[in-house]
């Protein structure tokens, strides 16, 4: 992982083995873990597909398709395939069933990201996936590469 800018913008780049670390870290460790230690990311076509073993509600292979994009300035995503084991389930249902399960956290989070900070490119390129983000304050820009730095550790 590597950042750096100016004052108040900071560049992150993500290779994905280190994606696939962050998100084992919050999706595939501890005793409530969703995923079992297997899960992977990778970065294709502008997309990040994650895949690995569901552990939760049910047992099952399951890959998500995941198109992050930037609108005004603001991070947003789209679900474009959704799969257990070999069945590809619709993306209306995959919607809901996102919103019902995560309960609007997933908007809550990008909604608070977009107080503090402007996402002003984001470039997913075969295994890489690149973020430049302006910070409204130069304090809220230190609180995010102390975060960088505190929450990886390959």
């Amino acid at each position: 992982m590597t950042a750096g800018a100016g004052k108040n913008e900071i560049i992150i780049s993500l290779t994905e083995k280190e994606l696939t670390f962050l998100l084992r870290q919050s999706l595939a460790s501890g005793s409530n873990a969703i995923f079992a230690p297997n899960l992977q990311a990778a970065i294709t076509n502008g997309q990040v597909e994650l895949y690995g073993l569901l552990q939760k509600p049910l047992s099952a292979n399951l890959t998500v398709n995941i198109q992050p994009f930037l609108t005004n300035g603001r991070l947003d995503y789209k679900i474009t395939e959704f799969k257990v084991g070999d069945l590809s389930l619709p993306l209306v249902i995959v919607d809901n069933l996102v919103n019902w399960t995560f309960g609007g956290k997933i908007n809550q989070f990008i909604g608070s990201i977009a107080e503090n900070y402007r996402f002003n490119r984001l470039d997913l390129t075969d295994g890489k996936v690149t973020i430049d983000i302006t910070a409204a304050t130069e304090g809220s820009a230190k609180d995010l590469i102390n975060l960088q730095i505190n929450s990886f550790t390959p």
